[in-house]
């Protein structure tokens, strides 16, 4: 090694520690994924939400926690029997949070980010957006109609359970605006990332499912409740 160097042992023994992490990492993951389809599997829709919630304060890493978020919504279908508006709210601040971590300035340099709108974001993360997007408007199609309704009475006099239906709405809502602006601000990047897979720029299959994933969501955002969602929210 040149002098001053790490010399040979040093750069094995850092190679086998980077190795065991790795390691470790991944089991790690692979255990909350396990326990994770369990709940899933027998269906115990609170445990696994529960268990959701919990992993932050499990593993130290935020976005470790947000890779199994999004291994495991990625195959879970949330629109089932055991799904409730209350589980609905304790998801979304989840997936507002794939939604944002998913994106990052746009490179200034790029022909891409001088011909995008303003406040357009770059897309670096197409998986993590798309199970966002995809789990999002599932909640929607259950939920949405629940939600704008609830947000709309107008009650006359004290209603406690009112109230706390319209408390989780609310928090439902703020969630849904939240996402619904960073798909915007995506959807340019998620566009040009299609055209480049078209001309065989970049190989692989998220480019063109999360472009059209983020159009179908912005369509169910902007009315497909009969035009109520712009007005009320």
């Amino acid at each position: 090694p040149p002098a001053g160097g790490p010399s040979d042992d040093d750069v094995l023994a850092s190679l086998v520690a980077q190795r065991t992490v790795v390691a470790t990492t991944l089991a790690d993951r692979l255990t909350h994924l396990k326990l994770l389809s369990k709940y899933w599997s027998s269906g115990d829709v609170v445990g696994a939400v529960g268990h959701l919630e919990s992993i932050g304060t499990m593993v130290g890493d935020h976005d470790m926690v947000l890779a199994i978020v999004t291994d495991f919504l990625g195959r879970a279908d949330l629109a089932c029997d055991q799904m409730t508006l209350e589980l609905a709210q304790r998801i979304f601040p989840l997936l507002d949070s794939l939604i944002f971590t998913s994106s990052g300035p746009l490179d200034t340099h790029t022909n891409a980010a001088q011909s995008a709108p303003n406040g357009a974001l770059a897309l670096t993360k197409p998986r993590r957006a798309h199970v966002a997007v995809k789990s999002t408007t599932q909640l929607i199609s259950m939920f949405g109609r629940l939600i704008v309704d609830v947000l709309n009475v107008d009650a006359q006099k004290v209603d406690l359970g009112l109230e706390e239906r319209q408390r989780r709405c609310r928090s439902c809502r703020d969630c849904i605006v939240s996402i619904h602006g960073i798909v915007l601000r995506i959807q340019p990047a998620a566009a040009q990332l299609h055209r480049e897979r078209k001309r065989g720029q970049r190989p692989g299959s998220a480019g063109p499912s999360l472009s059209h994933s983020l159009n179908d969501a912005i369509d169910i955002f902007r009315g497909t409740y009969d035009g109520t969602f712009p007005r009320t929210f």
